[in-house]
């Protein structure tokens, strides 16, 4: 391992000395979401500059951050560059309505109160984990590993309180804001992850549906509804994408897929179906032909996809992997309820069922997005993806 690639835990900037914090893992429901749609190519020692720049304090202590204002300590969104020439920022933000930070929206002042020690170790955990690269027998970064951006969630209690103990989802309040921190490429606008990111909507789907337990008619019909509308708006939202937010309007939304999580199939691990992902679908734009004798099956260690058709089809990979992206994010990757496989397809009784939550793999970026393609609409009649524990033997 070449000493070059990594910094000791405290070094020198310019004439300052910079510690770099303590790693800390996000507690539930807090979480980290690692995805090369933040981030690309990124270096784990530029990357370390930019975290150890972050507001410091002792540990406990909380200082207040400046929502739509300017009047305190610190103003939100934040974002630290590091050294000069080198390529990694880091992006502390407030997420929620009423800190959507729009120049068209009007949203009035508040503070919230936080702790730049949890804020430095949320964003050195993302860099231990999604950015940090493998050191090849020649000290250089293994092709292929690390690399990745990704955000980390604080107090986004806040916002799972109010939505178990409100009777309007119409509105959130100040207090249901919550902070995120970034890991991406400098230059880039702050990427509002905490707003656009479909793991916050399934977040607050998950919430509701704990909320549902042994609620009268009446208002289980009425969190049934909202839980509808989250889902539909984690079908349309991507990671790194400023396209709908979690409390966007659903009007014209057609939920035309299915997405089922089946306990039956299994619980593939992470890290192995985002390699299928990564290694075994073609380009975008690749047609894939498929018919009932004419099927796929792509499989990395533990994960397996396959993909059959009813009738003889012509679709491209990139249908697949929009729709792929929507599943793993249902099924595969969820804290609070047990992950599992599960099945995409066009059915008759759309939406989702079982556990969902926001997706926490390595992902790789593809432009499928562009083209109109989401989890709504991704595939046509017919075909049918499965992922799964790769059967033994």
């Amino acid at each position: 391992m070449s000493s070059s690639s990594y910094l000791p835990s405290w070094f020198t900037f310019g004439n300052t000395i910079l510690a770099f914090p303590r790693s800390i893992e996000p507690l539930a429901p807090d979480f980290h979401n690692c995805d090369a749609r933040y981030g690309t190519n990124l270096k784990t020692k530029e990357c370390k500059w930019a975290v150890a720049s972050m507001p410091r304090a002792r540990e406990g202590a909380e200082v207040e951050w400046a929502v739509n204002h300017q009047g305190a300590l610190y103003t939100l969104p934040m974002t630290l560059n590091g050294k000069k020439k080198e390529n990694c920022a880091v992006s502390i933000e407030a997420a929620g309505p009423k800190a959507h930070y729009d120049v068209g929206v009007y949203n009035p002042p508040f503070t919230l109160k936080a702790s730049p020690f949890q804020l430095r170790g949320l964003a050195a955990n993302i860099v231990n984990t999604c950015v940090r690269d493998k050191i090849g027998r020649d000290g250089r970064p293994m092709e292929g590993s690390g690399g990745k951006g990704g955000f980390a969630t604080n107090q986004i209690q806040n916002l799972a309180d109010y939505v178990q103990n409100t009777d309007d989802l119409s509105t959130y309040p100040w207090n249901s804001t919550y902070l995120t921190v970034t890991v991406h490429p400098k230059g880039r606008d702050p990427p509002q992850a905490g707003n656009y990111d479909p793991s916050v909507a399934v977040l607050v789907a998950e919430y509701l549906k704990f909320r549902q337990r042994g609620t009268p008619r009446d208002l289980w019909n009425k969190l049934n509804r909202a839980i509808g509308d989250f889902t539909l708006r984690t079908q349309k939202m991507h990671a790194g994408g400023k396209t709908t937010p979690w409390w966007g309007a659903t009007a014209g939304m057609a939920d035309k897929m299915s997405y089922e999580c089946d306990a039956e199939l299994k619980a593939p691990a992470q890290v192995d179906c985002a390699q299928v992902e990564w290694s075994e679908l073609g380009p975008d734009e690749e047609d894939v032909a498929l018919g009932p004798t004419l099927s796929r099956i792509l499989t990395s260690n533990t994960c397996q996809l396959v993909i059959t058709a009813a009738v003889a089809t012509v679709v491209n990979w990139g249908q697949i992997r929009v729709a792929l992206d929507t599943l793993l994010n249902v099924c595969v990757a969820n804290p609070i309820q047990r992950p599992t496989g599960g099945r995409a397809y066009v059915g008759t009784h759309a939406g989702v069922s079982g556990g969902i939550w926001g997706r926490q793999l390595n992902n790789i970026t593809t432009d499928a997005w562009a083209s109109g393609l989401t989890g709504l609409n991704a595939l046509p009649t017919g075909i049918n993806i499965t992922v799964s524990a790769t059967p033994p033997g």
